[in-house]
């Protein structure tokens, strides 16, 4: 059982990546401070429930890149 769970939690976590990027990008071409706010926080919400996801697939420097953009989001939403 525990065989599954690796290559589950990789495609989960590429599949919110994918989500996260494109909502980053919507925050920063966005055309007014509202609709960018709430890109950014859809995008914020999206590397908080996909932590365990890399965490489960063993993705160390991905991690530490999503901490990073975490960090930087959260700036950017002041």
């Amino acid at each position: 059982m525990s065989s599954f769970a690796a290559p589950n939690a990789c495609a989960y976590a590429n599949s919110n990546l994918e989500y996260i990027k494109s909502k980053i990008q919507a925050a920063v071409t966005a055309n007014d401070l509202k609709m960018a706010k709430y890109h950014a926080y859809k995008a914020l919400n999206g590397i908080e429930k996909t932590k365990t996801n890399f965490v489960d697939c063993g993705c160390e420097g991905t991690i530490e890149s999503l901490e990073k953009t975490l960090s930087l989001l959260k700036a950017a939403t002041r």
